[in-house]
Formats: structure tokens, C-alpha cells, sequence
């Protein structure tokens, strides 16, 4: 009709028949140079319509022809074609997110004896298909495979108990994740892995009660250490009061006094009124006192007085006595100086 052109040929499309078809590239202009796109497998099968170059549909796939791997990932046998594909080295401890439009992600682990076991929690927005594999080069025969799982969500824990993995054998575990193509994922994110050394389902019980008990038992050593210290600092305080005390009281008898009687002249018998003490002198931690007595002993009457001196408990109601008592009168006064 003099505007568009119908039925373009060489693989060309557009209203001028100016561009290539879908899976070509070239210069579609002057009855058409355009070739097939050259892809891999793990690309869209659609390429750039100038340059050829492919688009990748896998994550860690680069190249023209999606055939070459990305830095941090490694080639191995894919899980759906008979072809190697890019794995993402795993990192233990880590987490990995998935977005943009690539469909598919395969991850692998190098496991050695420092790996006892460990999960995997992926969790995605769309639905996914997943297949695992556990291989170990020096005895193919011993390949451990999942099967195909789908769904959002999973989890998967990997004990070395089970499986029996060391550094001999060279073990890989293998993941191959497949997003539906159906799904408009074509930006944002799609999900995320997490890798973790220990397992968060399985407790080791010999090591939970080995570390308990051991806490329970430092505790124990603590507390016994600390009321031993303070039992012996007690006992130590003890006899520094003792050992004072007996100073104190060692030295008050030796001490000289001078004694008052009320009426010299009263008969012997008579001169016992009341049992009173000659002084009363308080210890230095205000708890003991001291208290000496006068003592009329049988014999010869140059000899038969002494002066004999106790230790008593001081309280409250001494301490108020002492403190409101008012001065006794002068000839009642018992006195002791020393000479």
C-alpha cells in the first residue's frame, strides 16, 4: 500500500521489513542479512538484533553464547541437560539472593570434615522446582539425589552422620533451583538462601549437658571459694578481737588502785555493803568491756586483797546508763590511779 510491507522474507519483521525476526540478528535492511542467534543452552533463545549477543537465562552464565561462567562460580554437569552448567560456589554462614530476570540458579558446596552438618532455608515469591545431589567423585556409585521438589518454601538438613562425607572423598552437594517460566519475574527480587553450619533443629545433648554441668560446676567452685574466703576472713577478724581483748584485759589487773572506804572504822564484816565494781572500761570496738572487782582473800592481812577483772558483754541499755548517769558524790567515790 505504499506505506507498510507485507510478507517480509529473510527472517526480517516491521512495517519496512527493517529489522530481524525473533532469534536472528543482522542488518535487516536491503533485502535482509539476517542470521540465527548462536546460544547455549542456558540462554532465552532470543539474542540482541545488532550485535547477536545472547541472553542469559542462568545465574553466573556470561558470554556472547551464554558459555562461559562469571568469577566465584564453576563449572559442572547441569542437572537437566547433558551439558556443564555455572554453579555459585556456597559459603557456609551465608545468605544469597535471587532476582532479576534470570530463571534459573545452581549453587555448590565443597564438604570436608570441618562441616559436620548443615541447613539450607530457601524461601521464594514464586513458585520453584528444586533437585539436590550429593556426589562423591571417588565412588559415583554412592550419588544421593532428592528428587524434584516444588513449592516456595524449603528446608534441608545434611548431617555428616547420616551421609558419612570426609576430605578423601571429595564430596559436593548440589542444588538446582528452576523458577516456572509462566511466573512475570522478569525484575525484582524472587528469594533468598541461607546456608548455616549447624543445624537449628538438632541439638547435640553430650555437649549441651557437658557444657551445663560445667557451668553449674565453676558456679559451684565459685560459691565455695567465696563463702570459704569468707568464713576464713571472719575467723581472722575473730581472733584480732580476741587478741585484742586478751591484751586489754592482760593489762587492766596490773594496774595500780588507790581505794576509798566510806568508814574506816566499820568492823571488817561491816565494809560490804554491795558488790560494786572498781572501774568499767570499754574495748576499743565498743562491743566488750571490762569490769575489775575488789576481793577480800583469807590470810594475812598484808596479802588477803586483790583485784580480779572480767570481760562482759556491752549493750544498749550500759551504753544509755553510762551516757545519762550524773556525777557520784565525793566520798562515795571509788577511784583507782596508777602509781
Amino acid at each position: 500500500d505504499g506505506e507498510t510491507c507485507d510478507g517480509c522474507n529473510n527472517h526480517t519483521q516491521g512495517v519496512h521489513c527493517g529489522t530481524c525476526s525473533a532469534g536472528f540478528y543482522g542488518d535487516a535492511t536491503n533485502n535482509g542479512q539476517c542470521k540465527e542467534c548462536d546460544c547455549k543452552n542456558h540462554s532465552t533463545g532470543e539474542c540482541d538484533s545488532q550485535t547477536g549477543a545472547c541472553v542469559c537465562d542462568t545465574d553466573g552464565v556470561t558470554g556472547s553464547r551464554c558459555d562461559e561462567c562469571q568469577g566465584g562460580y564453576t563449572k559442572s554437569d547441569s542437572f537437566e541437560e547433558e551439558t556443564q552448567t555455572c554453579l555459585r560456589v556456597m559459603i557456609i554462614d551465608k545468605k544469597y539472593l535471587m532476582s532479576g530476570r534470570i530463571d534459573k540458579f545452581n549453587f555448590i558446596l565443597h564438604l570436608d570434615d570441618n562441616i559436620s552438618d548443615f541447613t539450607l532455608n530457601l524461601s521464594c515469591f514464586y513458585p520453584f522446582q528444586l533437585n539436590t545431589s550429593l556426589s562423591f567423585p571417588s565412588d559415583p556409585s554412592r550419588t544421593i539425589t532428592s528428587g524434584i521438589i516444588h513449592g516456595t518454601e524449603w528446608k534441608g538438613v545434611f548431617q555428616q552422620s547420616k551421609y558419612g562425607w570426609s576430605v578423601s572423598d571429595t564430596a559436593q552437594f548440589k542444588l538446582f533451583l528452576r523458577f516456572d517460566h509462566q511466573q512475570d519475574v522478569a525484575t525484582g527480587s524472587k528469594g533468598e538462601l541461607a546456608i548455616s553450619k549447624r543445624s537449628t533443629t538438632q541439638i547435640d545433648l553430650s555437649n549441651f549437658f557437658g557444657i551445663f554441668f560445667g557451668c553449674i560446676g565453676v558456679l559451684l567452685g565459685v560459691f565455695t571459694i567465696a563463702w570459704y574466703s569468707k568464713v576464713r576472713y571472719y575467723q581472722y577478724r575473730t581472733l584480732q578481737q580476741y587478741e585484742l581483748q586478751r591484751t586489754e584485759r592482760a593489762l587492766r589487773p596490773f594496774q595500780n588502785h588507790r581505794i576509798l572506804f566510806r568508814e574506816p572504822s566499820t568492823p571488817l564484816p561491816g565494809r560490804i555493803f554491795e558488790v560494786r565494781p572498781l572501774g568499767i572500761e570499754a574495748l576499743s570496738d565498743d562491743r566488750f568491756g571490762i569490769v575489775s572487782y575488789l576481793l577480800y582473800l583469807p590470810g594475812p592481812a598484808e596479802l588477803n586483797i586483790a583485784i580480779a577483772s572480767g570481760t562482759f558483754m556491752v549493750d544498749t541499755s550500759f551504753r544509755k546508763s553510762c551516757s545519762l548517769s550524773k556525777p557520784v558524790p565525793a566520798d562515795e567515790t571509788i577511784t583507782r590511779t596508777a602509781v
